[in-house]
């Protein structure tokens, strides 16, 4: 059960790196595409700068490095986003609760506090352990290069309901929250 967790979230966050890559790429085609017609203009053409092959690559190092790149920075966050959305359900109706309970003092700063961060930070323990702790990715990312087309659509679809279904969680917490307080 542990290893299909582990490859689980390892193959959601693959999936949202890649997606992180791809829209990179597309923002930098679009951005270049735009210096291009810019560089055209009279006068400011004889500031074009060619990149050398050396820069070339240490720039996609910087973008697209699967250690410390700028968009595996951005899968880290993006997928501990989605995946405290699970979390935060917690959280948010713990809140209700206690709030419904001790309904004349209601719960504020550091209980409150407290009471958000006590399941996001149980529930963030394993998502860490899984696929954070001594760069644990960085394995299952060499495995799922090697995959075919049909695994990335697979992957992709159940990526989409993982980061949706995370989002979906956080509100629906919240609405229940306010719906405890006020029955």
């Amino acid at each position: 059960m542990k290893e299909k967790f582990e490859y689980f979230l390892n193959a959601v966050h693959y999936m949202i790196y890649k997606e992180q890559v791809w829209s990179s790429k597309k923002i930098q085609k679009t951005v270049n595409y735009l210096i291009s017609i810019i560089i055209k203009i009279p006068f400011i053409g004889k500031y074009k700068k060619e990149n050398n092959e050396q820069e070339l690559k240490e720039l996609n190092k910087f973008y697209y490095g699967k250690k410390s790149g700028l968009s595996i920075s951005v899968a880290h966050h993006l997928f501990g986003t989605f995946y405290s959305g699970y979390s935060m359900f917690w959280s948010w109706l713990l809140i209700g609760v206690i709030n419904k309970i001790y309904s004349p003092m209601h719960v504020r700063g550091i209980v409150a506090l407290i009471i958000l961060g006590v399941p996001l930070t149980l529930g963030y323990i394993p998502a860490y352990k899984a696929v954070f702790s001594h760069d644990r990715y960085l394995i299952f990312f060499k495995q799922f290069e090697r995959k075919d087309k049909k695994w990335y659509r697979k992957w992709k679809i159940w990526s989409m309901i993982f980061c949706a279904s995370g989002i979906i969680a956080a509100v629906l917490g919240f609405l229940l929250m306010v719906v405890i307080e006020h029955l």
